[in-house]
């Protein structure tokens, strides 16, 4: 392990960086140039700019245990080697190149406290070649003008954290990716499309944003836009600071789910959000003496028979799972209130379902549905269903509702069933 040194203002390329005084003057020369080791440091001085006319990559990779990592210099001890005491990020400035930008061509790469701006068309951050265990700390991300903050391209298990995200056309997208945390980042449209995107192609399998912020500027029209964005996105106590709207809509397949835990800080406000509908957490109408139910709300003619809203609005998994002994007959209930139907859904469009085994030999089973159905607004109506399961274990249950009526016709739904 080595650590290396890059002054933009007063460095050169012939330098070897080995010290303040033979620093160098350019990233290339650590990131590509150089062979690099497991657990190698380059300090980059701060307060200082670099026009890039290149595209930086790397040729090693670092490890699990030891990334590779190029840190911006801060005020802080041992990060300011130069004895600068500045808070000024060093900046890579690609210089609205259409051709040029930050390269993530290698695993376990950490790259910390950068001001990295303005390229057009095209990525700003480009996480790629399946590299795995990419870290991105305390940077700031802006000046994508129609292209992307961050690409990442079958990239797994990168951390982004600390990270500004600002006056990116679009601020994160990318496809084939595995597993990325966003950690305590801040997302802003500022003046450029005047909307906060998140993504634009499909394909990611799960991305969490955990204690981030949306839409600082009053200039934003939508907030989270996921357009395209496969599997699940999860956000976690983040907070929309202007605006509240989370758009799904132009979702083509009907794939991406968004959930919410503790929406714009507000301590158990949980959502979900899909194309086809929202499920939420309320207080206004409730079952007897629970204190909160939960509110369906299909969002369009998105939501059918086909593709059906549900509790975790995932159609092929169960709302919930309970073990149930062989032999044993068992009726379970959900209690369904309306909310502005004119005309009330039907048997085929809004119903219990439960799966159970069927046979004590072999793994079959059998889904049976309730016949119930709402007659009015007010009325807490109970769903059942009747079975007796032929073997030891679990049933799956789903309440669905396929109907769209308009935008302001929903469900109420105890949160819990009651098994007899």
């Amino acid at each position: 392990m080595a650590n290396r040194y890059v002054d933009f203002s007063t460095g050169s390329s012939t330098n070897n960086g080995t010290t303040t005084a033979l620093s160098w003057k350019d990233l290339n020369s650590f990131m590509t140039t150089e062979a690099r080791t497991a657990g190698d440091i380059c300090y980059v001085r701060a307060n200082r700019t670099w026009d890039s006319a290149t595209t930086l990559i790397q040729d090693e990779a670092g490890t699990g245990a030891a990334p590779i990592r190029v840190i911006g210099c801060t005020s802080v001890a041992p990060y300011d080697p130069w004895g600068d005491a500045s808070t000024v990020r060093a900046v890579v400035d690609f210089a609205a190149s259409a051709a040029n930008n930050f390269g993530i061509t290698r695993s376990f790469w950490s790259i910390e406290n950068l001001d990295i701006k303005d390229v057009t068309s095209q990525s700003l951050i480009e996480m790629s070649n399946v590299v795995a265990g990419t870290q991105i700390k305390g940077c700031k991300i802006s000046g994508a003008i129609t292209g992307y903050g961050i690409w990442t391209d079958y990239n797994n298990n990168a951390l982004i954290q600390n990270c500004e995200f600002v006056n990116n056309a679009i601020h994160v997208s990318g496809t084939g990716c595995g597993n990325i945390l966003f950690d305590d980042c801040s997302f802003d449209g500022g003046a450029i499309e005047g909307t906060c995107y998140l993504g634009d192609v499909d394909d990611f399998a799960h991305m969490v944003f955990r204690n981030c912020s949306f839409g600082q500027s009053d200039a934003q029209s939508y907030v989270i836009y996921t357009a395209n964005m496969g599997e699940e996105t999860f956000f976690i106590n983040c907070e929309t600071t202007y605006g509240t709207a989370v758009r799904n809509d132009a979702c083509p397949t009907g794939r991406h789910i968004s959930y919410w835990q503790d929406f714009d800080g507000t301590y158990g406000d949980h959502r979900i959000y899909a194309n086809w509908g929202t499920v939420s957490r309320t207080s206004s109408a409730v079952y007897q003496s629970d204190t909160h139910s939960i509110k369906m709300m299909p969002a369009s003619t998105n939501c059918n028979v086909a593709s059906p809203c549900t509790l975790n609005m995932k159609t092929n998994t169960p709302d919930y799972k309970l073990f149930c002994k062989d032999g044993v007959a068992k009726t379970i209930t959900m209690y369904v209130r309306g909310l502005n139907w004119a005309t009330y859904p039907t048997t085929t469009t809004l119903f219990l379902e439960a799966e159970y085994y069927d046979s004590s030999t072999v793994g079959t089973m059998t889904v049976v549905s309730s016949t119930d159905v709402l007659v009015d607004n007010t009325t807490w109506t109970p769903f059942s269903v009747t079975f007796t399961p032929h073997r030891d274990g679990y049933v799956r249950l789903k309440l669905k509702l396929g109907l769209y009526e308009d935008a302001a016709t929903g469900i109420y739904v105890k949160p819990t069933p009651v098994v007899t």
